[in-house]
């Protein structure tokens, strides 16, 4: 059985030690112990334990590594930022063709239904980039739109520029199905 010994320097008191102890000069004692439990055994045990967590971890990296280059990158980016597009612009084949008016000015965008129904949820598109929407605007209505009120479509919803030149308008709403109307403005009535 291959222990390892401890040799400690102290008074020996108890009677069982006593007799393996070798008395030197002063009254010191030399005793010799062998502990049971050896260092073979608590190594063979910690370098298994390592030996375990390093190729767990290992699996794990290659896995993860794996994932990533399979597309998991926009996965991962997808369900952890917990946010997605937040509007969906999708104009559809035949909409109804809606009745508006817009006007810009000072940084402003107004909006008015002159349709014989209300708009249900309209989304309002500027410049291909940016969207705003409200719950409704009813028949004969006009609704204000601050430059602020506009977002990317994007997880991070972007202010568009204090400095951005209004190109276009599109509206995309609900009336009995979906309505759209686009709106191009000159060049000059966009600030």
């Amino acid at each position: 059985m291959g222990g390892t010994i401890f040799t400690v320097r102290c008074r020996v008191n108890s009677p069982r030690l006593r007799r393996n102890a070798i008395t030197i000069r002063g009254g010191i004692q030399l005793v010799v112990v062998e502990f049971s439990m050896g260092q073979n055994e608590y190594s063979r045990g910690l370098r298994r334990r390592f030996f375990i967590g390093g190729i767990t971890a290992a699996v794990s990296m290659i896995v993860v590594v794996i994932g990533l280059l399979l597309g998991g990158r926009s996965y991962l980016q997808h369900k952890l930022s917990g946010w997605h597009e937040w509007a969906n612009f999708n104009v559809p084949h035949d909409p109804v063709p809606l009745h508006s008016r817009v006007n810009i000015a000072d940084g402003k965008v107004t909006i008015c239904n002159e349709d014989s129904s209300a708009w249900m949820h309209p989304l309002i598109r500027i410049t291909d980039d940016y969207l705003a929407t409200v719950r409704r605007i009813d028949s004969g209505e006009c609704k204000v739109f601050a430059l602020d009120d506009f977002r990317t479509n994007s997880w991070k919803r972007m202010p568009p520029p204090r400095d951005l030149t209004i190109k276009k308008v599109e509206i995309l709403a609900d009336i009995d199905r979906k309505g759209y109307s686009e709106n191009p403005i000159q060049q000059n009535a966009s600030r």
